[in-house]
């Protein structure tokens, strides 16, 4: 199964090979002082399209890709050696 996402900031790590990545329009946010993205409606809906056309056959096993961003597994791969380090500091 394929992922839709925004082609902008963080979201395009969880787009694996298969995934569609959809841009947008920014938008600058004054109050925050940060850009942002809004979403191209018509984009999403032509990858949408795009992978329906596709079917069922021959994605890449999403699930097993994004398995990496597992609360647990970012814990222990990436925050607990981090606490660890910074503890010794």
């Amino acid at each position: 199964m394929p992922i839709v996402t925004s082609n902008f900031a963080a979201s395009t790590e969880l787009a694996g090979p298969d995934s569609y990545l959809v841009n947008g329009q920014p938008l600058w946010d004054s109050g925050q002082h940060c850009w942002f993205n809004v979403p191209n409606v018509q984009a999403i809906a032509d990858a949408l399209e795009q992978a329906y056309q596709r079917g069922r056959k021959d994605f890449v096993d999403t699930i097993a890709f994004v398995q990496k961003y597992d609360a647990d597994n970012v814990y222990e791969q990436s925050w607990k050696p981090l606490i660890e380090k910074l503890s010794k500091a």
